[in-house]
Order: C-alpha cells, then sequence, then structure tokens
C-alpha cells in the first residue's frame, strides 16, 4: 500500500439474517417453541447450521468483488467483518499501473485458490520462500470516486469515501451494524488487533490486555479445569502470540493438557507442572504498557549458515559458518530450579 493509506472497518448487520431460504426448504427448518408449545420456521439463513457459512460467504464474497469492480478497494474481510482500504489520489496512477502486473502473475499462479474457508490469489516468491498472498485477483483498477460524492477537505485527499460504501450497500441491500462502523483513518481495530497503517504497526487492544489478565486470574482460583476451560485460556493466548512470537513457547504446557482428555471433556485435570510459570510469563507480558510488532512484510534474508543443538545428556553446541561453540551441562543440572 502507499505511504498515506487509511482503512475503515464495516460489520454486516445479523449477516446471516439478511439471507432468505428458499420456500421448498422450509420444512427441514421447523423448530417447536417450547414456551406456548407451537411451531415456527425459520425463513432465514440459520446461524448454527453447518452449511449456513457457506451461504453467507457465497453473498458476502459477491458483495466484495462488486465494491472491487465499483473501483473502490482493496478489500477484504473475514466472514462478516469487512476492512476498506483508500489510496491518496496521487498515488493512483502508479498503484493502478502496478496491479495489471501483479495480475498477469497471479494468473500464472493457478488464479483463485480455495483451501478450507478461505480463499486467496498466489502471487511472487518472496525472499523467505513463502508467497505473496492476495485477497483479489488486481483485475480491475481502482477508481477516483471524489467527485461523486460531498468531500471534507481529507477525503477529497483520498479515490474514495465512507459515503461511497454506503452508497452502493444500499443498493446492493448489504446493512452494516452502525455501532461498530469506523470511518477512513490510519489506525483502526480489526479481527482483535489494532493496526497502525502509518507506523506500520499491529499492536493487541488494552481491554483484550485486561479481558486475557482476569481470564488468567480466574484460571489461578481453581486446581483443575474442563476441555471447553483449556480452550478457552489457550485460545485467547494463542490471539496474542500472533503479536508476541515468543509467546508460543509458554502454550506448550496448555498444549500437553489439551492433548490429555480425549473422550473425556467434562472431566477436570490437573495442569502440568510447569503450567503456573507459563502464566506468570504471560500476566508480566500482558502487563506490558504496549504490546505490539511491527506487521511482517517481505525482507531480503541472509542465509549466517547457523545451527543449534542440545543433548540432555550432554549439553548445547552452535555453529555458525566454521565457527562453533559447545557448553558441557553440569552434573544435577536439572535439579534446584
Amino acid at each position: 500500500m502507499p505511504a498515506g493509506s487509511q482503512a475503515s472497518i464495516r460489520d454486516v448487520a445479523e449477516a446471516y439474517w439478511t439471507i432468505p431460504v428458499r420456500h421448498d426448504q422450509w420444512p427441514g427448518l421447523v423448530v417447536h417453541l417450547c414456551e406456548n408449545d407451537s411451531f415456527a420456521a425459520n425463513t432465514c439463513n440459520n446461524f448454527g447450521l453447518t452449511s449456513a457459512g457457506g451461504v453467507h460467504g457465497l453473498l458476502a464474497d459477491a458483495g466484495a468483488d462488486l465494491f472491487r469492480a465499483n473501483g473502490m478497494g482493496p478489500v477484504s474481510k473475514w466472514v462478516d467483518d469487512h476492512i476498506f482500504f483508500r489510496i491518496r489520489r496521487c498515488h493512483l496512477n502508479t498503484y493502478n499501473n502496478q496491479r495489471p502486473s501483479w495480475s498477469q502473475t497471479i494468473t500464472s499462479n493457478g488464479g483463485r485458490i480455495h483451501e478450507g474457508s478461505r480463499i486467496w490469489y498466489r502471487g511472487d516468491t518472496m525472499p523467505n520462500g513463502h508467497p505473496e498472498e492476495f485477497d483479489e485477483n488486481m483485475a480491475t483498477p481502482l477508481r477516483d470516486l471524489s467527485h461523486t460524492s460531498a468531500c471534507s477537505p481529507n477525503d477529497a485527499l483520498y479515490t474514495y469515501t465512507d459515503n461511497d460504501i454506503d452508497d452502493l450497500s444500499e443498493r446492493l441491500g448489504i446493512p452494516w451494524e452502525v455501532s461498530k462502523s469506523i470511518p477512513f483513518g490510519s489506525v483502526v481495530p480489526y479481527l482483535g488487533f489494532i493496526w497502525d497503517l502509518d507506523v506500520r504497526t499491529v499492536a493487541v487492544p488494552v481491554e483484550k490486555k485486561l479481558k486475557y489478565l482476569s481470564a488468567i486470574e480466574e484460571w489461578e482460583k481453581k486446581p483443575t479445569h474442563a476441555l471447553a476451560e483449556v480452550q478457552g485460556l489457550y485460545g485467547k493466548l494463542l490471539h496474542v502470540s500472533l503479536v508476541s512470537p515468543a509467546g508460543r513457547a509458554y502454550l506448550t504446557s496448555l498444549e500437553a493438557m489439551l492433548s490429555g482428555f480425549n473422550n473425556s471433556p467434562f472431566v477436570p485435570h490437573t495442569p502440568p507442572h510447569s503450567t503456573p510459570d507459563d502464566l506468570k510469563w504471560w500476566a508480566k507480558l500482558l502487563h506490558s504498557p504496549s504490546l505490539s510488532r511491527d506487521i511482517p512484510g517481505p525482507v531480503p534474508l541472509t542465509d549466517l549458515d547457523a545451527f543449534s543443538d542440545a543433548s540432555s545428556g550432554f549439553g548445547i553446541s552452535i555453529t555458525i559458518g566454521n565457527n562453533w561453540h559447545a557448553w558441557r551441562l553440569l552434573p544435577g543440572w536439572k535439579a534446584d530450579g
């Protein structure tokens, strides 16, 4: 994205309820209302129905494509959570001149890739060996829509505005949850993180840190835990590890606990002995005034020809190129902490 780009966040209001069910499928969606012993047919897409996510995805993908076809974007989404990016008008020609090259590479790499619940498009191979990942095929150019709606001085610098999103949404019948809409800006919350497009950082919001600290405190009040409790705490901390990759090393005790439930999810288990120390590390991290990292991007790699290995019966060694060093573990090194 060019410098000065901004983003706007939109969340579809009651996303599944906006999709009607075919009349001949109503008999399969009859529910019993216990309070008055009557019956009702759920005539809209059902939240929780296995096929409902795919049904909503088809409409949401079509909606995103229509925004792109009208010159807005780039647009990304996850289920009903949408993020609209916009660039400064002064960068429009340069950015549009780049898009056909991306589109050609995407086409040569097979075009649309559908993996599980995710659709993406493969670009060039980056220096780290991973492919560039696009949310669209880059086939349509962005357009300068600033002349089509009333603009503030700031909006006039950009290719389109929140009003342009609203106008097309109204024509398409896409209702946005107003309380969750975030107008265009350089710092926006999306998928549980705070994204700063100017300094290109991603951070854990303060309210999330407090929520996760509270979850750790609740965990520490009990000596044993059922599977759902382990999954809940593990999921929260795994989310934070996207911003703090070092945290993955302090999830292993919870992962070991997850694997021990087998077919008894409701039988409380005692956590591994290393769990309290791991959670102490997490609590210290979550107490940090700011928990953020640079948004990962393609960087040139330098192969230092470096390797390391450890043996509990001998020690630890490291080699870098033609240089090496080794440390022998002293007898009794596992004792007394």
